[in-house]
């Protein structure tokens, strides 16, 4: 039977290898869950081991596609609330960041030929 104060580190689908490595250098076993991704777009995970009581990571790359694995991190997120737990996910790079910085002139719906009336 697992120690409780020993974390529990579960991988995403992007991200096993790496997770097994953090696992292995920790000298814990990674947490066993699944994630089903159907044809039509759907994602189904599952947690396969209790959580309740200990400290749980969920590790997640946002590589290709990048959509999916971000959602998968929040039906993870869900599913381990769901057992009353809190859990912190660890991601190396926010995909979505790169959204935010300006690339274009500001526009004003009232302005003509860039000068305002």
């Amino acid at each position: 039977m697992p120690s409780k104060n020993k974390p529990l580190i579960f991988p995403g689908s992007g991200s096993r290898t790496f997770t097994e490595a953090i696992c292995k250098h920790l000298r814990v076993p990674p947490g066993k869950c699944e994630a089903k991704h159907f044809s039509e777009g759907n994602t189904f995970v599952r947690v396969l081991e209790n959580v309740r009581g200990r400290d749980i990571f969920f590790v997640q790359s946002l590589s290709y596609p990048v959509n999916d694995h971000f959602t998968e991190i929040l039906f993870y997120a869900d599913a381990f609330r769901r057992q009353c737990q809190e859990c912190d996910c660890r991601y190396s790079v926010f995909s979505y960041g790169k959204g935010d910085k300006k690339d274009e002139p500001r526009f004003h719906p009232r302005a003509r030929r860039g000068r305002l009336p």
